[in-house]
């Protein structure tokens, strides 16, 4: 379906404005407990953003500093002078543009931008974290590659790898994504015009980073030296995998580490056809997407503290993976392929497999828990199916009451990851 960036917008906000409506309808007679205010809305990472406002960057080598933290959306932040309140505001526009920016991109139905809107993480946006900035950032990315613009490609990606930390992560995979995506004979004039293209405005923000913290902090590589402090460091993964609040969100984690290792089983499929067969994959969007959820899959379990659980932590997974364009490129081809029953048993047994990673079925509790997850991944993949209309409402209904679930949840001072 062809959209119009004016009409996709007006969609977006008309939808954040409804989000923000309920809320406060459903406070006004009582059945939450809090709307969004200066105090409540500053949580978390929240105040490392303020610190690094204020003060500029920070290491320590033996706690937690500002140092761990991308430049972009702080200084962004302080240019303009908001509160709190308004920074909100202003990351609720930011995403609304970066959705309509997708959406022109990937040519949605209503109905599956509605589905997409309503992602459980996306209430993440409409808080002062930097998702929403980056959000922005990956679908102009996205839109500027697709119209061939790459004076304004290059811009948008060193941007981009000043509000969060993938660049590591985009670099190789930009090379592997157009490398799958061409004849093998041309991997030479393939890496060349990629590394033109896209590694080096990633490399050129990175190093610009690297420097600021080195000029405030004179700490050469202090964010990785950061991130080690907090524990997050080579490692091998510990069972059962965990997460800092336990049950109650650890399924949102082991859906997107799931979405993961379904994207390796994909990408090997893909090098596979490519290396031996000389059969180039047509979407190089999707590889990408591939590659970054990927990435995030073995960082997860290769670089991640044990805090609290004293095994391997998984906590933001869904985060990671979830609130960003990356799972709606991946969902979108999703729902876009047909499946038959063996593939329906084939998930029900990988699923299984993979939830033994986070608990040993020693009651039946643990069995009907992940398989809740089973049955989600299940829903997703009789969307395609499109003569089930009542699929797409459970799965909306169950979005929409999800991301007011976690919103609420962050405002009243925990954080859903």
């Amino acid at each position: 379906m062809k959209h119009t960036f004016i009409k996709t917008l007006l969609y977006s906000l008309v939808y954040i404005l409804f989000f923000h409506l309920i809320q406060f309808f459903l406070y006004k007679i009582d059945m939450v407990s809090v709307v969004p205010d200066a105090q409540n809305l500053s949580s978390f990472d929240v105040g490392w953003y303020k610190k690094i406002i204020q003060y500029g960057y920070e290491y320590r080598s033996n706690e937690g500093a500002t140092a761990a933290f991308f430049p972009l959306f702080p200084y962004l932040w302080k240019f303009l002078s908001l509160n709190l309140v308004t920074v909100s505001i202003l990351n609720a526009l930011m995403f609304a543009v970066g959705f309509s920016l997708l959406a022109i991109v990937l040519a949605p139905t209503v109905q599956e931008m509605t589905l997409w809107i309503t992602f459980p993480m996306l209430y993440i946006m409409f808080v002062p974290y930097s998702e929403a900035l980056f959000f922005l950032l990956l679908s102009a990315s996205y839109y500027s590659i697709k119209k061939g613009r790459t004076y304004l490609t290059w811009i948008l990606l060193f941007l981009l790898s000043l509000s969060r930390p993938v660049a590591m992560i985009l670099m190789p995979a930009f090379l592997i994504a157009e490398l799958i995506s061409h004849d093998k004979k041309t991997w030479l004039s393939v890496v060349a015009s990629t590394t033109y293209r896209y590694v080096l405005p990633l490399a050129a923000g990175l190093a610009f980073f690297i420097w600021i913290q080195y000029y405030q902090t004179g700490v050469w590589f202090a964010f990785f030296k950061q991130e080690e402090a907090w524990g997050r460091k080579f490692q091998y993964p510990t069972f059962p995998l965990n997460t800092l609040h336990g049950p109650k969100y650890l399924w949102m984690n082991a859906l997107a580490l799931f979405a993961g290792l379904f994207s390796i089983i994909m990408l090997v499929r893909a090098g596979i056809l490519w290396l031996f067969k000389n059969k180039p994959s047509s979407d190089n969007l999707y590889l990408l997407s591939l590659l970054y959820m990927a990435a995030i899959f073995i960082q997860i379990l290769f670089f991640s503290p044990t805090w609290d659980t004293g095994t391997t932590n998984v906590f933001d997974t869904c985060r990671y993976v979830f609130a960003t364009p990356f799972f709606i490129v991946f969902i979108n081809k999703l729902f876009s392929k047909t499946y038959s029953y063996k593939d329906y048993i084939g998930v029900l047994l990988l699923s299984n497999a993979f939830w033994l990673l986070f608990a040993h079925y020693n009651h039946i509790q643990y069995f009907l828990y992940f398989n809740v997850c089973t049955a989600f991944v299940m829903l997703y993949m009789l969307y395609s199916n499109k003569k089930l209309t009542w699929v797409p409402m459970i799965i909306t209904a169950l979005h929409f009451f999800l991301q007011i679930h976690f919103y609420q949840y962050y405002l009243t001072g925990y954080f859903p990851g």
